[in-house]
């Protein structure tokens, strides 16, 4: 292991809130960086107040920035607008979020900040880009599943749209792409000395991540209906049963093998050719697995199909899930200090060189205020001032 993470070195302003922007931050602080949280003074990230919360701070909030420091910067005044300009200017990457100009009319574009920091990496996240005719829009990750194409085929059989219980535009469409645009900006910046910016439009994610439906729809002219692609629910290999008990187990038996397995487990041979079939017999399989399913709880099935190589596993609430042996091996549940509290997160998903940071709580607001100016080359008497002036905190 070493014994630094793969990304130490490497500072991180983070002027984003909620979700996408801080859950792209996360990946780095996990990763090593420091990262630096930049909150107002009025409320912070609005995140941190939203229930439930653990005592004062919501648990969400606590786990999507562990690991970071805080400062409170009043950007809204011209010396707090100079501060973070300070911090900018010895800065690797800043990540903001803010609608498309928000930064600039702050003084903190990327072309304002770029010339005393040529190396700046600065990536903004948004649900539209930085150009083009929705670049203005508001939005959440409902909407740009919307726009994006992706609500069309996820829903129920029936026709209707049914609402992601992951937030996929956001996450994967934004954060995670976001993290991929600026670990790519860092490798040309190793190239050619200089930074870049990284425009990361949540929207432009989710469509991105329709690689089969997509390449699906626009070589056939027809989109795939909720419920209606191979991967949606439209043949019985590949759907959700339920058991005896209301418990749920996912077959994703695509594969000829893995089909003919499962069917000879549940004792119905007569199905080992339907795994894919659609139209009356579609219906007449699955009726028959549903009903196979319905015979008996989830624990026993698990018992017959657990040695049986099929591509059966349960469906997991989240308790269960990071409950589960396979998470505690791999390191994906972990407990973070939180005051007198101790709470439970999902550990850090990526490894390199088996790299894992030590769990560390997330910031009280404004919490390294003083540090990082300090670092930033201000006096203590300058911070003095700033904090007696409210334009810190």
């Amino acid at each position: 292991m070493t014994a630094q993470g793969p990304l130490a070195g490497l500072r991180v302003l983070d002027f984003s809130r909620l979700l996408p922007g801080p859950f792209c931050s996360l990946i780095l602080a996990d990763l090593g960086a420091d990262v630096i949280k930049v909150e107002d003074l009025a409320s912070g990230d609005y995140l941190r107040w939203m229930p439930p919360l653990a005592g004062e701070v919501n648990v969400g909030f606590a786990w999507l920035n562990r690991g970071k420091r805080s400062v409170c910067l009043q950007l809204r005044h011209p010396d707090g607008r100079v501060a973070a300009r300070r911090l900018a200017s010895g800065a690797d990457i800043l990540i903001e979020s803010f609608r498309p100009g928000v930064m600039d009319s702050m003084g903190l574009g990327y072309d304002t900040l770029a010339v005393p920091n040529p190396r700046l990496i600065y990536s903004s996240i948004t649900g539209y880009g930085q150009s083009g005719p929705l670049s203005q829009r508001a939005g959440h990750d409902i909407n740009y599943l919307a726009r994006s194409g992706a609500a069309s085929v996820t829903g129920t059989r029936d026709g209707t749209p049914v609402p992601s219980g992951l937030q996929v535009a956001d996450l994967g469409g934004g954060a995670l792409l976001a993290a991929v645009g600026i670990l790519a900006a860092l490798n040309q910046r190793a190239r050619t000395g200089r930074g870049a910016r990284v425009d990361t439009s949540m929207t432009d994610g989710a469509m991105a991540l329709l690689a089969l439906q997509g390449a699906e729809a626009l070589f056939t002219g027809a989109s795939p209906a909720p419920g209606g692609g191979l991967l949606s629910g439209s043949v019985p290999c590949y759907r959700y049963y339920r058991c005896a008990d209301g418990q749920f187990v996912a077959v994703g038996a695509l594969e000829p093998k893995f089909w003919e397995r499962l069917c000879a487990a549940l004792e119905l041979p007569e199905l080992c050719g339907d795994g894919l079939a659609q139209g009356p017999r579609r219906a007449e399989v699955e009726a028959a697995l549903e009903a196979r399913f319905a015979s008996r709880p989830r624990a026993e099935w698990l018992a017959v199909l657990e040695a049986v190589d099929c591509c059966v596993d349960p469906v997991l609430g989240l308790a269960e899930a990071f409950d589960s042996p396979h998470a505690h091996a791999r390191g994906m549940r972990v407990e973070i200090p939180h005051g007198a509290e101790t709470l439970v997160q999902a550990g850090n998903p990526v490894r390199v060189n088996g790299w894992q940071p030590t769990p560390s709580s997330a910031p009280e607001r404004g919490s390294h205020t003083r540090e990082v100016l300090r670092e930033a080359g201000y006096s203590e008497e300058e911070v003095d001032g700033l904090l007696g002036e409210q334009v810190v905190a």
